[in-house]
């Protein structure tokens, strides 16, 4: 039987406060997907009999106010009792779409003045290619709704992200974009966990993505995560994959976004353990600033992260005793902080004959062990004394120091040895371990 588990955070302490069981109509059925937002919590399930599936079911509870215990409000069926009606389900406000990969396809509901639920509309596939489990994942934020299609357009993916649009909350929604993943192997499974909104950008992981297009279960590197951005009314598209690509598994089988932020689930390789990777968007691209953001999380992969104000709620499984007991992890996002580094890179022309590119490294820590990665063009380095210890004028490759208290810059002067410039397309890395052993950097 499944069930949902709600806590409250009372004095800045989270603590337990209800278990919301599915109504017992069949001990079989099983939570399989939730969604809360406000006052009301969405809970879908299905189950089998044997080798038969049973009919899946959505329940949608609603509670009076915050602390109160949230109470069965409704049931909603498949119009044709398909069995993977409710693997997938989303609600923002008085919106819910509930994902039925059987059929694939997404039913539409919205709730009315008086809290009943009535059906307005479906999302189905545009080109008709069945078998694809279009809608076993999804994501709804405002006019924006955004399906998974990880086995389109064969069994071998590499999967999809469709992008469906309404013009107002009266009219319905419309198919408007979709991307296809490339550049990996055979079934890459572009969408076939999280999907997650935010204003206008989309974020799906590519759990089985094998970079290079090698296959198998020996591919170094596995995972990706694809973030779509509407700009100018036309929607580009960015890769994300994690910097130790070749020690980590399933990245991209949890992920979130706010902002300018986006956090991404993974498994390390070595352990087993749980890794939550941080990447901010800068001026064109994302960049990966943080890995093992809250340290080792369990004994298996985040298969689902959220963030919800300053907080993020981590979902790692367990596969050890007793047997699928999993654990959720709720951590303030300043759990997280390691240096805050922030590069600016001031580059001259290729035919230009004055200056070399100059990078300023910022940062604000208490203690970090750094160092600079570059890619053959530090010639010269000069520190603040205040800020670093035991370095002299020029140093060599790698530069590692430690960053004091407080804040500090640090000046690099790049340059090609032999023309003094810059070469095009050169890289400047910093990169910073805090005592907790939480890795930030950051690029120019």
């Amino acid at each position: 039987m499944g069930a949902a588990f709600v806590s409250l955070r009372i004095a800045g302490i989270w603590q337990p406060l209800q278990r919301v069981p599915i109504p017992l109509v069949d001990n079989r059925l099983h939570a399989r997907s939730l969604s809360l937002d406000g006052d009301t919590l969405v809970l879908g399930s299905y189950g089998r009999d044997g080798p038969t599936l049973l009919p899946g079911r959505v329940d949608i509870f609603v509670r009076s106010g915050e602390g109160g215990d949230f109470v069965h409000q409704t049931t909603l069926v498949a119009p044709n009792a398909s069995s993977l009606f409710g693997i997938s389900v989303a609600i923002d406000g008085d919106d819910l779409i509930v994902g039925d990969q059987w059929a694939e396809r997404v039913t539409v509901y919205r709730r009315g003045n008086v809290g009943q639920w009535t059906q307005t509309g479906q999302l189905l596939p545009p080109d008709g290619v069945t078998s694809s489990s279009f809608s076993v994942s999804l994501a709804i934020e405002g006019d924006l709704v955004a399906v998974g299609r990880p086995l389109f357009p064969s069994f071998q993916g590499p999967g999809a992200l469709l992008v469906y649009r309404r013009p107002s909350v009266e009219a319905p929604f419309a198919f408007e974009y979709s991307y296809t993943i490339e550049g990996g192997g055979t079934a890459d499974g572009l969408s076939y966990s999280q999907i997650d909104i935010d204003g206008e950008r989309v974020i799906a992981g590519a759990p089985d993505f094998r970079y290079g297009g090698t296959t198998g279960p020996a591919a170094p590197g596995r995972g990706a995560v694809v973030v779509l951005e509407r700009q100018a009314g036309s929607w580009g598209q960015w890769i994300l994959m994690p910097s130790d690509a070749g020690s980590v598994f399933d990245f991209g089988v949890g992920v979130a976004l706010k902002g300018d932020r986006a956090l991404v689930g993974a498994q390390d390789a070595l352990t087993g353990e749980g890794r939550v990777y941080a990447f901010v968007r800068g001026e064109s691209q994302w960049v990966e600033t943080q890995r093992d953001l809250f340290g080792g999380s369990g004994d298996n992969e985040v298969t689902s992260i959220s963030i919800f104000g300053d907080n993020v709620l981590v979902g790692v499984p367990s596969f050890q005793t007793p047997p699928m007991a999993g654990t959720a992890y709720i951590h303030s996002l300043s759990d997280g902080t390691v240096p805050d580094i922030s590069l600016t890179l001031d580059r001259v022309s290729a035919n230009a004959c004055s200056r070399p590119a100059v990078v300023i490294a910022s940062w604000m820590s208490d203690g970090s062990q750094c160092k600079a990665v570059d890619q053959g063009v530090l010639t010269n380095t000069r520190w603040p004394q205040s800020s670093c210890e035991g370095l002299p004028a020029d140093c060599p490759n790698p530069l590692d120091f430690r960053v004091l208290s407080g804040t500090g810059q640090a000046r690099f002067t790049a340059s090609d040895q032999q023309s003094g410039q810059p070469p095009p397309g050169s890289v400047v890395s910093i990169e910073c371990t805090d005592s907790a052993g939480r890795v930030a950097r950051a690029s120019a």
